[in-house]
Order: C-alpha cells, then structure tokens, then sequence
C-alpha cells in the first residue's frame, strides 16, 4: 500500500531515498531540470537544497512511500513575490518507475492540492514536458494555458517543449475521515451478510451489477471460495463499530491460461457512505494488492451511465478501452458497458506457461 507524508525535516534517510526516485527519473528519461549523467554527487546537492527551502518554510515537501521506501515525491512551492501571495507552483512530480501506474501521482497530486490550500495558496501552477503527467492533470481537473515550444532539453541533450496548466484551489466537499475507518480483509463469518446487503441494494436500485434478483446468503459461501481459492483479496472499509462501508476485490478476468496476470475488479461502497473517498481508498488499497501479487492489468467493467465510478477510475490513472452497446438490458432500458483499464509495472520479469 502507497502511503503520502509530508517532510518538515530531512533526515539522511529521507534524503537517500530521494535521492534514488530522482536518479531513476532523469535515467528514464524526464526533463527536470537535470543531464545526464544523473549522480549522487548532483542529486545530493539538490536535495539538501529542497531540505533547507523547506525548513526555511519556503515549499512543501511531501512523499509517497511504499513497502521498498520513497516512491515519488512532489513539492509546493510556496515563496512567490509579494503581489501573488495567493499562488503557488506544483514542482518535481517525481514517480519511481517501479511506482508508475499505481496511482501514486494521483495521491501525491491530490495531498499537495490539500496542502497548498491548508496553507492559504488558492491557485497553482505547473508546467510539464511529459504526455503521461499531462494525462494526469488533466484528470484532475488541471486547466492548459499554454505550450512553449523550445522550452528545455531532455536528460539527453535533446529540445523539448512545455506544456503549462493551472488550477483553481476549493475545499474538498468531503473527504473520508481514515481515522475513523478501519481497513480490513474480510471474511466470510464476518462479513458475508452484510457484503450481501450492499450487493443487494446495488442489484435493486441500480445498474452497478447486471442482475435482476436479490442474491441469497447461500451464494456467498461460493463467492469467498472462490476468493480463497485464488487467493483473491477482499478489503473492507469498517467504523469503529465493526459495520461495513464498502469493499472492493478482484477476480479472474478471463479463464484461459494466458490470461493469468490480468484481473477485474470491483469496488462497491454502502449507500449511507458514499462520496467520502471511501472507493478511492479502496481502490488505492486494491491496486497495492495487484502489485504485491504481480499482475499486469487490472480491468473494471463499468455501467456508461455510472459517472461517479468512472470519475474515480479516471482519477486513479484508468483509461477507457472501449464500449460494448446495448451489453445488458435492465430497468427497461439498454445499458452500455465501458471497460477501464490500468496497466501496472509488475511482474518484472512475466513468463510464458
């Protein structure tokens, strides 16, 4: 699982590990700021810099970390001139490759919006030379002013151009309180009925499930074997009183044999707590999953009618791969089902058989 914190003071760990999600970048090939060679020596000197910035109060620094350590980072720069005391500048969107479309940049874009506008900023701006980041703000409602052609070289020596975007800062409507919230693996004894309760209330109300009749408890018994089986996750978000809000789990996504590393997903959220960010949590949560189980592809089958689930997809790095028409019929009306897809930097090393 991906965790972001925000860095007062550097330690020389903290550093090390920065130092480390910088080198992979500027070897992969972004532009910035830096050439190659990318050394310690060079990243070193920079990071210490951004340490002294951030003690002196001048930007904020935070951190996405995984099981390994520091996976990505991002900074806000909050020292600008005194006629503009209201902005501030999105700098070093920094993702390892090995942390790449596992939705860390969604979780570090969306802990340094929050951070910027807990300290008083109301607009931010950014420019970017990378197509998959400007996917990225795009999804996040980022606005485009601008392209400079020209603007900077890449690691190699080569021009490049940059794109520039802003965003206007607000409150969050609501955001999920996770001191509050639990999550947990659940299980058949205690968690069944209630998993039922809320496929129920999806099935009679909605079109999140293609299905007509309300399932009974017997169904669950071979629904958590065969989460057992393929040791398949199944992570639930509890209260403090053990009540369920919402699970999300994976399951095969197609029974030949080639298809092993690609699996689809689902994620359903009780109707007395949805839009808190407890499907996203869940979802960051899922992803983590996949990567610690090795597989490639995560797929999501999703009603084109259902706006808020594809919002959450969208914002987590998932990208529509297509639409089957008139897939399913329900509530007297065809339904069209979307598949959204993200592709993950796992396995390292994927084998035939």
């Amino acid at each position: 699982m991906t965790t972001v914190r925000t860095l007062v003071h550097c330690t020389p760990a903290d550093i090390d590990g920065l130092m480390d999600v910088l080198i992979d970048c500027v070897e992969g090939g972004a532009s910035v700021s830096f050439m190659r060679p990318m050394t310690r020596e060079k990243a070193a000197r920079f990071w210490h810099g951004v340490a002294e910035g951030v003690e002196r109060h001048e930007r904020i620094l935070l951190v996405a970390e995984d099981a390994a350590g520091i996976v990505g980072t991002v900074q806000v720069v909050l020292d600008q001139p005194e006629n503009q005391p209201h902005r501030g500048d999105l700098a070093k969107m920094l993702v390892h490759r090995r942390g790449r479309r596992c939705g860390v940049g969604v979780a570090l874009l969306e802990a340094a919006e929050d951070a910027a506008y807990a300290a008083g900023k109301r607009l931010l701006v950014l420019d970017t030379a990378s197509p998959e980041a400007e996917r990225l703000y795009a999804r996040g409602g980022w606005q485009e002013c601008g392209y400079i052609p020209g603007y900077a070289l890449m690691p190699d020596g080569a021009p490049c151009g940059t794109r520039m975007y802003c965003k206007a800062l607000e409150p969050r409507a609501s955001q999920l309180d996770e001191a509050s919230v639990q999550f947990v693996a659940c299980t058949r004894a205690a968690h069944a009925a209630q998993i039922l309760d809320i496929f129920n209330e999806a099935i009679e109300n909605s079109t999140a499930l293609y299905d007509y009749k309300p399932r009974t408890i017997d169904s669950m018994a071979g629904w958590f074997k065969t989460k057992e089986t393929h040791r398949f996750p199944v992570i639930g978000a509890v209260d403090g009183s053990g009540k369920l809000l919402g699970f999300a789990s994976f399951e095969t996504f197609r029974a030949w044999p080639a298809y092993k590393y690609s699996v689809e997903h689902s994620v359903y959220i009780h109707k007395d707590h949805r839009g808190h960010g407890l499907g996203r949590a869940l979802m960051q949560r899922l992803i983590a999953a996949a990567v610690d189980h090795q597989y490639h592809l995560m797929v999501g089958g999703i009603d084109m009618a259902n706006t808020g689930s594809i919002q959450l997809h969208e914002k987590l790095g998932f990208t529509h791969a297509g639409t089957i028409q008139q897939a399913g019929f329900k509530f007297n009306r065809w339904l069209d089902l979307g598949f959204y897809q993200l592709l993950l930097a796992t396995p390292a090393a994927p084998v035939d058989g």
